[in-house]
């Protein structure tokens, strides 16, 4: 309902959420953990698409830690400290 929803934003604004997805990525990611702070917005021609913008994008930060590589393919764990549409999915593409 509308009050999780807002309580739930509010916690990802605050940055006290502690989700964790799990993912495959294609091909081996080189490091053993990072962060990732790219600004997302959305892509208004190709709506509900989203979009890297360092200009207009608002700030996204994924932190990311490698679990395995299988099969040529790395195995990561995904900690989104924001919570924008897609930001994983766009993330993971960088």
């Amino acid at each position: 309902d509308k009050k999780a929803l807002n309580t739930v934003q509010r916690q990802f604004e605050a940055q006290t959420t502690r989700k964790v997805y799990e993912a495959v990525v294609m091909g081996e990611v080189s490091g053993n953990q990072g962060c990732i702070n790219l600004p997302i917005i959305v892509d208004w021609p190709n709506r509900p698409r989203q979009m890297i913008s360092h200009t207009d994008g608002r700030y996204a930060l994924t932190r990311w830690q490698k679990l395995s590589v299988e099969n040529g393919n790395t195995r990561v764990a995904l900690f989104p400290k924001t919570g924008r549409s897609h930001q994983l999915r766009l993330h993971m593409q960088q």
